[in-house]
């Protein structure tokens, strides 16, 4: 009988009391996400599937993307340039298949339709180290990029 009330007491005093880890040594959380993944050009390291292959472009600068604060995404894929828009919450990255783009030929050994193909099949985002990681859909595999 008396063990409800001195139990809902306790609670609401623990709830409310001061954090005894000091200020200085708490880890700070940013409240948007958006401070790891805008306005930094994000350049592609790698594809790696579940079927245990990997594709790597020979030249990072040629595959970029960036994401802008008000939603857009731009994408440098080899000889090729692409617009389109994502939204992100928590770690859940949405970015939109109807993409705009140059269309140009840029050799056999390209991998801009593979890094179209994969950018549309991204679902989650997460920083490793100074790596952005895009999950693939169905955890099927994972892109990894590295801001310059």
């Amino acid at each position: 009988m008396y063990y409800v009330p001195l139990l809902t007491f306790a609670i609401l005093v623990g709830c409310n009391s001061p954090s005894i880890i000091p200020k200085d040594k708490q880890a700070i959380l940013p409240e948007k996400s958006e401070n790891f993944l805008q306005d930094k050009v994000w350049h592609w390291q790698g594809s790696y599937y579940n079927n245990d292959t990997f594709v790597k472009p020979t030249n990072d600068n040629l595959y970029q993307v960036t994401f802008t604060k008000e939603g857009k995404l731009h994408i440098l894929a080899d000889c090729n340039r692409a617009n389109t828009t994502y939204s992100e919450t928590e770690k859940r990255l949405n970015i939109s298949p109807q993409y705009i783009s140059t269309r140009a030929f840029c050799g056999e050994k390209s991998f801009d339709s593979q890094f179209l193909k994969d950018l549309m099949r991204v679902n989650y985002w997460l920083m490793h180290e100074d790596k952005l990681i895009l999950e693939l859909d169905g955890h099927s595999g994972r892109m990894e990029f590295q801001a310059k």
